[in-house]
């Protein structure tokens, strides 16, 4: 069995190391983004909140076109109790939302755009 497939009961809900790393990984992103966007008036919250579930919404829509054969109805295409989420799927997903909206600050939000980013 591998390690991030093995699962901790907390309380009636079971979690798998793999989601609960994902939990972990997105707290730790919110309190970053907390910090630096406190320092620079810059609020991230809602960004991150949409990033992820634009993340999540995408990699499911992979995993069901992928296993399409296997669902029998509607309703089963929303039951995630499956697991499914096509982890490749969200990162596009996620990248596809995050790319145009990190293009699109202006250089005075952020200080390393002016040498990423020439002005037009």
């Amino acid at each position: 069995m591998q390690a991030l497939n093995q699962s901790i009961a907390v309380g009636p809900m079971g979690f798998s190391i793999g989601q609960l790393l994902i939990i972990l990984a997105f707290g730790i992103a919110l309190l970053t983004g907390a910090l630096i966007g406190r320092r620079h008036r810059t609020p991230t919250a809602d960004t991150l909140f949409n990033l992820l579930l634009i993340a999540l919404v995408g990699a499911r829509l992979v995993f069901v076109v992928r296993y399409w054969g296997s669902y029998d109805g509607v309703l089963s295409l929303l039951d995630i109790r499956d697991g499914g989420f096509d982890p490749l799927g969200g990162l596009a997903a996620g990248l596809g939302y995050a790319t145009p909206a990190a293009v699109a600050l202006p250089a005075s939000e952020c200080r390393w755009a002016a040498r990423c980013w020439p002005a037009p």
